[in-house]
C-alpha cells in the first residue's frame, strides 16, 4: 500500500465501468490464402522532358524481436483532448479490454486487445484487466521481479493521479487501414502526492509498421514521492528484453517537455516491390525512374511477410502529370549593333504563366536583369552571335527557348566616327551629318524586333543626308549606318504628324 500523511488511499474496484467496443473494420480481404490491402493514390508532377523518381510508400514488413529507439520531431498526431474517456473513476486500477482496431504485433507476439493504466502505462495483458495496476518503481527495465508490468509500454510509466480532478486517460483510432493509428492521451493528468504538477503524454501504435510513438508534452517531477522514479521504455513479457529512452530509466530522474521519441522494428524488411506501367513489368525496387511525356499511371506492388507469418500485399498507384511548357514571344532588340555598344535594351513580351526568365548570352555582358523579361547588355569584340530566353513557371519548369542572331560590327571608321543625327524625336525625316561626302552609304531601319522595315543606298554629295521617314509608324527604331567597311548603329524615335 501507498500512504500520504499517514493515511492509505483508498483502492476501490467499484464503479469501473467497462466501455463500448469500438468496431472497426479491418479493410483487408483474404485473396487465394494472402492478405490484399489496397493503398493510397499519390500524385506527382514533373516538367516536360524531365523523369521522376518514385519511391514506393508501403510500410516495411519487419519482425518484432527487437527495435531501436530514436528521437522524432514533436507532431503529435492528434491533440491531447481527443478520446474517449476510459471510465477510470479510481486510481491504481487496470482499464477494461480495449481494442486496438487492428492486429498489432509487440515483442513477437499479435494483440487485437490492450488495457490501459492510470500510471501512465500501457498492458498487452488482458487478464489483469480491473485488477490492481502497480505504481512502485523500484529497479530499472529490464526487471524480471517486476513481471506484473511485464509486456507493457511505459509513456512514461510513473504514479499519476487521475482520479484527482477527474483527469482520466481517454483513446482512440484515426486514419484508414492499413496505416491507422490508436491513440491514448494522458492529458495533464496530476502527479501522485504532488497533485500541482502534471503530465501530459500521448501514445501512438501504427498499423502493418507496428511502430510505437510516445509524444510528451510535459512531464514534471514529484521528488518527495517514489524517489521521483519514472520510465520511458517498453519491456516484453517476460520482462527479459527492454527498449528504453536513453536518460530515462531507473533511478535517473528526469524531466520532459516537447519530447517525441519512435520505437521500430529492426529486423530485416521482408518487403519487395515490383513496378507496373498498365500491365508493363518495369522493374523491381523500392524505388524506379521513369521518364513519361504524358500523363501516365504506375502501379506498385509489394509483398511482404507481417509478423504473423501471413503473406501480404499492398498496391500503390502512383499518377505522374506533366507540366506544360510556356511558349515565349520573339525577343525585342536590335539583331545589329557596334562592338563596344554598351547599355543596349532586350525584352520580351509577359507571358502567362511565368514567374522568371532565364537568360543566356554570346558575345557580350548582362550589366541589368538577366532573371526577368528585361535585360541590358554590353557588347564586345565582333562576330555573330545570339541572345536566348525562356521562361520558368511556379514549378521551376523552363520552357521554350527563344534566340536572337545578333551581328556585333566592327568599330566604326572615321567617315561615321563623329555622325550626328537630329531631330530626335524626328517625324517627316531624320538629318544626319559625318564626313560622307563622295562615300557610298547604305542606311537601315529596324522597328525593336529587329525587323528591317526600309533600307536606301545612296551617294553622298555633301556631309548632310535626309533620310525620309513618311513610310513609317509612329514608334522605337534603330537606324544602321554602313559607309565603307564601317559600320554604327543609333536608336531613334518616330512620331506621326500632329502628335
Amino acid at each position: 500500500m501507498k500512504f500520504v500523511n499517514a493515511f492509505s488511499r483508498f483502492k476501490s474496484y467499484l464503479g469501473i465501468f467497462r466501455l463500448g467496443l469500438l468496431c472497426f473494420l479491418f479493410m483487408l480481404s483474404c485473396v487465394s490464402g494472402k492478405l490484399m490491402a489496397q493503398g493510397s493514390r499519390r500524385d506527382t508532377t514533373i516538367c516536360t522532358g524531365t523523369c521522376a523518381v518514385l519511391v514506393e510508400s508501403n510500410p516495411i514488413f519487419s519482425q518484432t524481436d527487437t527495435y531501436q529507439v530514436r528521437s522524432i520531431p514533436f507532431v503529435p498526431p492528434v491533440t491531447f483532448q481527443m478520446g474517449n474517456l476510459v471510465g477510470m473513476p479510481t486510481d491504481d486500477i487496470w482499464s477494461s479490454p480495449i481494442p486496438i482496431g487492428f492486429n498489432f504485433c509487440y515483442y513477437g507476439n499479435t494483440f487485437s486487445e490492450l488495457l490501459i493504466g492510470p500510471n501512465g502505462i500501457v498492458s498487452f495483458d488482458t487478464s489483469r484487466a480491473n485488477q490492481f495496476c502497480n505504481w512502485a518503481i523500484n529497479h530499472a527495465i529490464p526487471d524480471s521481479n517486476a513481471i506484473d508490468n511485464g509486456n507493457c509500454i511505459m509513456a512514461p510509466f510513473q504514479d499519476i493521479d487521475p482520479s484527482e480532478n477527474n483527469r482520466e486517460p481517454a483513446y482512440g483510432i484515426v486514419g484508414t487501414a492499413p496505416y491507422r493509428k490508436f491513440f491514448i492521451n494522458w492529458d495533464s493528468i496530476p502527479l501522485f502526492s504532488c497533485n500541482n504538477l502534471y503530465i501530459r503524454s500521448q501514445l501512438v501504435l501504427h498499423e502493418t509498421s507496428n511502430r510505437v510513438e510516445i509524444y510528451l508534452e510535459h512531464k514534471a517531477l514529484c521528488p518527495t514521492w517514489n524517489s521521483g522514479a519514472s520510465i520511458l521504455g517498453m519491456q516484453d513479457s517476460a520482462a527479459l528484453r527492454a527498449t528504453i529512452v536513453p536518460g530515462h530509466n531507473y533511478p535517473t530522474l528526469w524531466v520532459a517537455n516537447q519530447e517525441a521519441w519512435a520505437f521500430e522494428p529492426i529486423s530485416p524488411n521482408t518487403a519487395s516491390t515490383q513496378w507496373f506501367e498498365g500491365s508493363q513489368f518495369l522493374g523491381n525496387g523500392d524505388s524506379i525512374t521513369v521518364c513519361p511525356a504524358t500523363l501516365t499511371s504506375f502501379f506498385a506492388k509489394t509483398t511482404g511477410i507481417n509478423c504473423n507469418g501471413d503473406s501480404v500485399i499492398f498496391t500503390d498507384t502512383i499518377v505522374v502529370h506533366i507540366r506544360p511548357q510556356l511558349a515565349p514571344a520573339p525577343i525585342i532588340g536590335p539583331n545589329v549593333v557596334n562592338a563596344g555598344q554598351t547599355g543596349v535594351n532586350y525584352s520580351i513580351p509577359l507571358v502567362t504563366g511565368a514567374v522568371g526568365y532565364g537568360w543566356t548570352l554570346q558575345g557580350g555582358t548582362f550589366v541589368g536583369g538577366s532573371n526577368w523579361r528585361q535585360v541590358v547588355v554590353d557588347w564586345g569584340t565582333a562576330g555573330p552571335f545570339s541572345l536566348c530566353v525562356w521562361p520558368i513557371d511556379n514549378h521551376q519548369c523552363a520552357g521554350d527557348t527563344v534566340c536572337l542572331s545578333i551581328s556585333v560590327d566592327t568599330e566604326p571608321a572615321s567617315a561615321l566616327q563623329n555622325v550626328q543625327l537630329w531631330p530626335n524625336p524626328a517625324t517627316t525625316e531624320l538629318r544626319l551629318r559625318g564626313d560622307f561626302a563622295g562615300k557610298s552609304v547604305t542606311f537601315e531601319i529596324m522597328d525593336l524586333s529587329g525587323k528591317m522595315v526600309l533600307q536606301r543606298q545612296l551617294l553622298a554629295e555633301g556631309n548632310d543626308i535626309a533620310v525620309p521617314l513618311s513610310t513609317l509608324e509612329g514608334g522605337y527604331y534603330f537606324l544602321r549606318l554602313q559607309a565603307d567597311d564601317a559600320a554604327r548603329v543609333l536608336p531613334f524615335v518616330h512620331l506621326m504628324e500632329g502628335n
